[in-house]
This record gives structure tokens, C-alpha cells and sequence, in this order.
């Protein structure tokens, strides 16, 4: 059935004066039957969009506070390591040797620290930690 065919169906179920305009009782049954399908396949579909989206997207916006505010000066916005960062020996985040790490690997680094990295895992959420892994992830090159 087509989308205006749709419409105008819709039209006649709630407008029961256009019902005697060529379509019968059985078009308004079958839209009523198409509405208990097409509503919560509508819902799901628009959930699955939304579940979809690249993990870059999703990690980025939760980590992007933390990030900014505790790795970003050595790091660099882009992960990539900052001057002061770079003198300092601060990992490049695009790098293979970061991004072949476990998040168990990364989570101990930002948690307990390590060399000249202070340790974060006081001031920071496990979640906020997590967040931060997934967004190194995505900081490939």
C-alpha cells in the first residue's frame, strides 16, 4: 500500500464522515490492523537508528569533559600529543602501539597512572574511565 493510500485511509478512520467515499469498512479494518504493526515497528526502527550510531559519536560525547579537562593538555585535542605533552612523553593516542593496548590496559593507566601520568582513578567515575577508553578508540589514525 502506498503512503498516500495510507493517508487517506487515516483520513477516513478518523473522519467517519468521508467513510462512504468509495472505500469500505474493510480499508478501515486493514488501517486499523497496519497501525498495531507499522507504530511499534516505527519505534523500533527509530531505537535502532539511535543504537547505531558510530561509538565515536556516543563515546565523544560522554568523554568529552573528561578528556578536555584531564588528557587533552598532554594528549592533545586530537590525540595525537601536545608540545608540552611530547617533551614530557605523553603516548600518542593514534598510535598502534596505544591502540593495540586492552581496555583493561588503558583502564589501568588512566586509573593508577604511570611515569610522569598521574593517576585518575580518585577523581574520576569508572564510567567517566570507560568513556575515556572508548573515546581513545576512536582516535585512530
Amino acid at each position: 500500500m502506498e503512503c498516500s493510500n495510507l493517508l487517506i485511509i487515516n483520513c477516513i478512520a478518523v473522519h467517519p464522515k468521508l467513510r462512504g467515499r468509495g472505500i469500505g469498512p474493510s480499508a478501515i479494518d486493514r488501517w486499523s490492523m497496519l497501525k498495531r504493526i507499522y507504530v511499534p515497528a516505527a519505534i523500533a526502527t527509530a531505537l535502532g537508528v539511535v543504537l547505531s550510531l558510530p561509538l565515536s559519536v556516543r563515546a565523544q560525547t560522554a568523554s568529552d569533559t573528561p578528556y578536555t579537562s584531564k588528557c587533552a593538555g598532554c594528549h592533545g585535542s586530537d590525540g595525537a600529543g601536545s608540545a608540552m605533552g611530547k617533551t614530557m612523553g605523553a603516548h600518542d593516542f593514534t598510535s598502534i602501539e596505544v591502540q593495540q593496548m586492552s581496555d583493561a590496559e588503558l583502564t589501568d593507566i588512566i586509573t593508577n597512572g604511570k611515569s610522569k601520568m598521574p593517576a585518575y582513578g580518585e577523581s574520576l567515575k569508572l564510567d567517566d574511565i570507560k568513556g575515556l577508553v572508548a573515546y581513545i578508540r576512536t582516535l585512530k589514525k
